[in-house]
């Protein structure tokens, strides 16, 4: 956490705002992480570190705010044994909001409880996509991939109204945009 407010000291006297991966931002026994770093909250269950990470709750009552990275809907990669490295985008276009913080699947199925905060805290930052790729995936693919991240992700993220409740007229509504555009 020393190195951690090091390096925000550095950022924040470039006129530049910190973020980092939340699962070591919790207290620890002497110091606690600045309170002006953004945390990226990207799961609740951390390969990193023995301990539990912070809840998105544990977070914001530590004074930070925090970007919505989890790993459901946010990642792109490649399975890491049985957990999914693509999570479904129908289900995060149907049922997820901006303001639930999910962790890895398997099968479909959550390895621990997503965490929800109240909707319209200004502290929640929004959403980011993660691509983790170890050269297994073709840039086409990636960007395939990706495309339909962003569009799930910006319908959630910027707080515009749904424009169907269904994901596959979702994705018939967007091919006919792109098809009008040509």
């Amino acid at each position: 956490l020393g190195f951690v407010n090091g390096v925000d000291a550095i950022a924040r006297r470039h006129g530049k705002t910190l973020r980092a991966w939340h699962d070591e931002l919790g207290p620890g026994r002497v110091l606690r992480a600045n309170r002006d770093i953004v945390a990226e909250w990207w799961t609740n269950v951390s390969p990193l570190s023995e301990r539990r990470p912070p809840t998105p709750q544990q977070l914001l009552a530590g004074g930070h705010s925090i970007l919505n990275a989890g790993w459901f809907p946010a990642y792109y990669t490649e399975d890491v044994g049985p957990i999914q490295g693509k999570p479904d985008m129908r289900r995060a276009y149907e049922t997820w909001s901006v303001n639930e913080f999910c962790g890895p699947t398997i099968a479909d199925h959550f390895l621990a409880p997503c965490y929800v905060i109240p909707a319209g805290d200004a502290r929640e930052r929004g959403a980011t996509i993660d691509a983790w790729d170890d050269h297994e995936l073709t840039l086409a693919q990636i960007n395939a991939g990706l495309a339909a991240r962003l569009r799930v992700l910006a319908q959630k993220t910027w707080d515009s109204p749904p424009l169907t409740p269904s994901y596959a007229r979702f994705q018939s509504i967007l091919s006919g945009a792109r098809s009008s555009a040509r």
